[in-house]
């Protein structure tokens, strides 16, 4: 049965009496107070323990958890374990040089002598209505369509005393410190099932922090929150180009979650689409690569200005490194590739097997690498119609200089042009077309094949819009590269466990094409012997 949020304390000394002396005190303020019983290097361990479960708001630690008398530090050592939760030290022996080492590395950590208890409290006090929202005149306003017993549970492992919404309530208090009310909204302003804000194990919203300017909100779990942040600061920070950029305005990490808020410079208060609500609604190739090119050509550019030869062997380590691409095509079940070969009656590689035989081949001469997002998906773009922001650095970083714009192609023809207008037949056929060019910027002359189908030829004009504009930024030669990085993106997306079966069908089908493309590269196209059920393409 999940407790009632309250501001939680745990107490680390290897003193018992102290800890229960403390416990008592604390409990009579109304917190719900836990001490770790064990002594020795057990004590040690037992934190660990006790915090993973208790997810603490704040910790009270002793110095000297070993040994009283001698110069004993392994309180210091326990800062960085529970630093997500507020930490005090609370010792005899606080010399200013002692709390100088623990400020340095741990810039949050407060402190109390034990011969002040009002010291102690006051500490504790104010860490908790820092971290608690049980303590701060705050309203979080959850859309009642909502149901956060789906939408949180992912993001977090399992626990019997404290509720998903509680512990990410914490969370928003301290990304926003100041605040007394917060609004939240699906970004694309559906609200009418947890899906408009769930991705995976991401959590996305638009916020409206008392009467400030809409922003983004992402909460996540906590592993990689660390990565975001230094690689904002590190190619992100002051480094994109114009008025509308994207700006890390705060992140922290509380136990399991992770937060981070973004603010789109230059953007208005109008609800702003994600890249992937605006694919779906427009029909124009021309509205849908506008704000991708302003996107590429301005804000990004400086990154594709100075390129640097691709550090690893051949394309295929260096998406291995990216994607675990090995792995993730030893755990693809090998008879995958042929469900959708029945159905549709033809013959093609198995992608799964055709890449770890001839991987190899893509050690191509000329390739380059640049700074890339990482990640542009369609959801993780957003627009106006004239602009684009992005969001979720984590993965932001050197790569292969297609990288981006081989991602979000793949996220638009395996996942946005819709299911219902382009069946598996004729996504083999749109395949075909999308894979034909051999050069740069080649024309699609078997675009006939989809002819009739709106979306299917909406995908393909975006598509050659898009390549174009990877030509343009990076100036690439060898349309192989392009090809590969295409490969081992739609294997990687393949390999997802969360993606709908369309999504995977669409992704082997692809990856079967490009592997054929690849073998037979500067022949006809598409094969003469390539049918469907028995028809000639």
């Amino acid at each position: 049965m999940a407790e009632q949020p309250c501001a939680r304390i745990l107490i680390i000394d290897n003193d018992e009496r102290v800890g229960l002396y403390l416990r008592e005190i604390l409990e009579a303020r109304k917190y719900t107070v836990h001490v770790v019983q064990a002594s020795g290097k057990n004590l040690i361990e037992a934190t660990g323990e006790e915090a993973a479960s208790f997810r603490p708001h704040v910790a009270i630690i002793d110095l000297r958890l070993l040994d009283d008398y001698s110069d004993d530090r392994t309180g210091l050592d326990l800062l960085g374990q529970l630093r997500a939760a507020r930490c005090i030290l609370h010792s005899n022996y606080l010399t200013p040089e002692v709390l100088r080492t623990a400020q340095r590395k741990y810039p949050g950590v407060d402190w109390a002598d034990k011969h002040e208890p009002q010291m102690l409290l006051s500490a504790v006090d104010e860490a908790a209505r820092q971290m608690s929202t049980s303590l701060k005149d705050v309203t979080i306003q959850w859309p009642p369509s909502w149901d956060l017993n789906q939408i949180l549970p992912p993001l977090m492992p399992p626990n019997d005393t404290i509720s998903p919404q509680s512990l990410a309530e914490d969370m928003i208090v301290q990304l926003f410190p100041a605040i007394h009310k917060l609004k939240q909204e699906a970004v694309d302003g559906a609200i009418a099932d947890s899906h408009a804000v769930v991705r995976g194990r991401t959590f996305v919203a638009k916020v409206y922090p008392d009467h400030l300017e809409p922003q983004i909100l992402k909460i996540a779990r906590v592993q990689g929150a660390q990565d975001e942040r230094a690689r904002y600061k590190q190619f992100i920070e002051q480094q994109l180009i114009g008025l509308f950029c994207t700006r890390l305005v705060n992140s922290v990490e509380f136990w399991d979650l992770s937060g981070a808020v973004y603010s789109f410079m230059g953007s208005s208060r109008q609800m702003l689409p994600t890249f992937a609500t605006f694919y779906t609604a427009q029909m124009d190739s021309e509205t849908i690569l506008k704000p991708l090119r302003h996107f590429f050509t301005i804000v990004w550019r400086k990154h594709y200005d100075e390129p640097q030869a691709l550090h690893q062997a051949s394309l295929f380590q260096a998406y291995d490194e990216i994607f675990s691409l090995r792995t993730k095509l030893d755990k693809l079940d090998p008879q995958i590739s042929s469900h959708w070969a029945a159905q549709l009656g033809i013959e093609s590689p198995d992608p799964r097997q055709w890449v770890q035989q001839y991987g190899h081949h893509s050690a191509l001469h000329g390739v380059r690498q640049a700074v890339t997002h990482g990640d542009l998906h369609g959801e993780n773009l957003f627009v106006d119609g004239d602009h684009a922001w992005v969001i979720d650095f984590e993965r932001t970083g050197p790569g292969p200089i297609l990288r981006d714009f081989v991602e979000l192609e793949v996220d638009i023809i395996t996942r946005l042009s819709p299911v219902a207008e382009i069946d598996l037949a004729t996504f083999y056929k749109l395949a075909l077309v999308l894979t034909e060019p051999s050069e740069p910027g080649a024309a699609f002359s078997i675009r006939h094949l989809v002819a009739g189908n709106l979306e299917a030829i909406k995908t393909v004009e975006v598509v050659a819009g898009l390549r174009a504009l990877a030509h343009t930024v990076t100036r690439y030669v060898d349309h192989r590269e392009y090809i590969w990085g295409l490969l081992f993106d739609a294997l990687y997306i393949a390999a997802i466990d969360s993606i709908t079966e369309e999504q995977r069908a669409r992704a082997l089908l692809l990856s079967s094409i490009l592997c054929k493309k690849l073998w037979i590269w500067g022949s006809v196209w598409p094969p003469k012997e390539w049918k469907i059920n028995g028809h000639a393409v």
